[in-house]
């Protein structure tokens, strides 16, 4: 009787080791696979339990592995992250992205929608997409403000401007992330302004943000 009520509790514990093998903050080391698998491991036992067996755990490893599908483009040969844009998509594992979808279908089952199955929608069409350029950006707008009504954050704030800035044109993704507040020390704040100054053929205000940034 009392696994559903601890389950949001395990599957976030369970996100945040996902999390740190995914984006580790150890400098030495910004991948660990085997904490990735590990916590897709732990997903799956309780996708095969009957009482655990719900939406929301099948949204989560649904995330889980559209992500892990992407961690052998995620780094250079000098062990440096590479952004989304840059990467390599000849690198992506299909098979992890079609069990990826496979748990998305079955975590539309029933009414509930959990913060898990909105990022899992989010990273399906990022892993869908034949380039940066053709991603359905407006689609990816949309679950961000759905995003931002259930699960706000300054970091869904972030994401959903840089959304906007593909989606609409570089001038909105400016705008929205000038109003943003609280992230004046981050590098990537700066370098998505840079990005899209340059983009807006802005040189001086581009290089005063990468500089910054």
């Amino acid at each position: 009787d009392e696994l559903l009520p601890r389950l949001d509790v395990i599957l976030k514990a369970i996100y945040l080791l996902f999390n740190e093998g995914y984006n580790s903050q150890n400098t030495d080391q910004l991948i660990k696979k085997e904490l990735c698998e590990e916590a897709i491991r732990l997903g799956n036992l309780l996708s095969q339990h009957r009482f655990t067996n719900v939406p929301k755990t099948s949204a989560l490893l649904s995330l889980m592995y559209f992500q892990v599908s992407r961690l052998d483009a995620r780094l250079d040969e000098e062990g440096n992250i590479v952004l989304l844009a840059h990467q390599n998509r000849q690198k992506w594992n299909r098979d992890r992205i079609e069990k990826g979808i496979e748990f998305l279908n079955k975590a539309s089952q029933g009414s509930e929608i959990s913060s898990y199955h909105l990022e899992a929608a989010l990273a399906s069409y990022h892993a869908q997409a034949d380039s940066f350029e053709k991603t359905n950006w407006k689609a990816i707008t949309y679950l961000y403000r759905l995003l931002e009504q259930i699960n706000p954050s300054i970091m869904v704030h972030f994401n959903k401007a840089i959304a906007l800035g593909f989606a609409d044109g570089p001038q909105r993704g400016i705008d929205a992330l000038l109003s943003i507040k609280g992230l004046e020390k981050s590098p990537y704040y700066h370098t998505a302004l840079g990005d899209f100054y340059a983009k807006m053929k802005e040189n001086s205000s581009a290089k005063n943000r990468y500089e910054t940034a």
